[in-house]
């Protein structure tokens, strides 16, 4: 008898096998068999999903520093962790689109373009122009949206540059493993603030002030991770927390500054 996984010659006796560690599946595929599975893999204490969403919450430190010293059996994969938490996002958008088609951050910008006024107020050029900028607005929103996990892929290997930067006098971990750390950071923090907002769904009132609680939420978890992971004080987190934002977004700036003019040349190189 062959695994069928990695094709290792196996003993009838075997239940695990011995090339690449999968369990030995010897009776054909039934409902009540894949129900045991789900539960087994998901649904228990002790299973790796709950235990990676957990200990990322009470001891960052044992996940990260975990994988990145080899120790990656007891907890999800950092690609797979970030694969799930796009997933919870995915969620999230899916509900805020086909239950809450009145997005509360596109009410939002509508209060304030209205400005304590009523649509029916406006001259008929007003409302034309109201109706206008609401639509681009609704647009780049849905279009945000749609590349938010996106975004999150790409711009994780720039916050790894800034976390990089920062403590690079700690000398503790190198760019890759900073990578790693960020990717997990990110993942954590968009399983939160989905969580957190599919939550808030029904009762949201102001989607700034959601927004706001969010990335409060977010930056003191970043700072928690920090001081776990470097055994830094609370105060050396905190302002370390905020320089990490700050050189983040200034990378970023220069960054979409550099393409911009890459991309401005290619164009009147091509078309001028």
């Amino acid at each position: 008898m062959y695994c069928k996984n990695c094709e290792e010659y196996l003993r009838y006796d075997n239940d695990f096998c011995g090339g690449c560690g999968a369990k030995i599946i010897r009776n054909r595929l039934t409902v009540k068999g894949v129900f045991a599975e789900v539960k087994e893999e998901y649904l228990v204490s002790d299973n790796k999903l709950f235990l990676t969403f957990w200990h990322l919450l009470v001891k960052p430190e044992a996940v990260i520093q975990g994988y990145i010293d080899g120790r990656r059996k007891r907890y999800l994969n950092v690609i797979a962790y970030v694969a799930l938490s796009l997933t919870v996002l995915g969620i999230y958008l899916f509900l805020l689109r086909n239950f809450f088609p009145d997005d509360p951050f596109a009410a939002e910008f509508n209060r304030n373009l209205l400005d304590g006024r009523k649509l029916a107020d406006l001259t008929p050029e007003q409302q034309e122009k109201f109706l206008e900028s609401s639509k681009k607005f609704s647009n780049f929103m849905n279009s945000f949206s749609d590349l938010l996990g996106l975004i999150i892929i790409i711009t994780t290997p720039i916050n790894a540059l800034a976390s990089y930067i920062i403590f690079i006098t700690k000398r503790k971990h190198n760019y890759a493993e900073h990578i790693v750390l960020n990717y997990y950071m990110a993942a954590q923090t968009s399983i939160l603030s989905s969580v957190i907002s599919i939550g808030a769904l029904p009762f949201v009132g102001n989607s700034v002030t959601t927004a706001l609680i969010i990335t409060l939420i977010s930056l003191i978890y970043i700072g928690y991770v920090f001081k776990r992971i470097y055994g830094i004080s609370v105060f050396e987190s905190f302002y370390k927390t905020i320089l990490f934002y700050i050189l983040q977004t200034t990378i970023v700036f220069f960054l979409m500054i550099f393409l911009g003019g890459i991309g401005a040349g290619i164009y009147f190189w091509l078309f001028k």
